[in-house]
């Protein structure tokens, strides 16, 4: 919820356990003032081009009301997930909509993603 700009008052798990409940009150929903949130909505449905062979990763950014270490996007302008690096592993921090960030950073092709269990070790190859 929080990489798309929305708050539920009860917090994240919460949400998780009353959408499956059939029970979200949505006096409880917050959304940003800004107008991002909707943008971010607006490329919900095209999220699984991030599974998808055809991403990039950027190095660093600095915008007005966002900062991040990289970013991976989808190779057409849809959309970015920012990241920021916490030592071994990075953190996801906010899902951009390219449509409306502009100039973008084209990045590099993404050959590999893997992802280590922090507790096991084991790494899995994700595309």
């Amino acid at each position: 919820m929080h990489l798309c700009g929305v708050t539920y008052i009860d917090g994240p798990r919460k949400f998780f356990n009353d959408a499956l409940d059939q029970k979200i009150q949505i006096k409880k929903i917050l959304i940003k003032k800004d107008g991002s949130t909707f943008q971010k909505l607006q490329i919900m449905n095209q999220f699984q081009e991030m599974l998808g062979p055809h991403l990039r990763l950027t190095g660093p950014s600095n915008f007005t009301y966002l900062k991040f270490d990289h970013s991976i996007r989808t190779n057409k302008s849809i959309l970015a997930l920012a990241l920021l690096n916490n030592q071994n592993y990075m953190i996801p921090i906010s899902l951009l909509n390219l449509k409306f960030i502009h100039p973008f950073p084209n990045g590099e092709k993404i050959i590999k993603i893997e992802s280590r269990d922090l507790k096991t070790g084991k790494i899995t190859i994700l595309n």
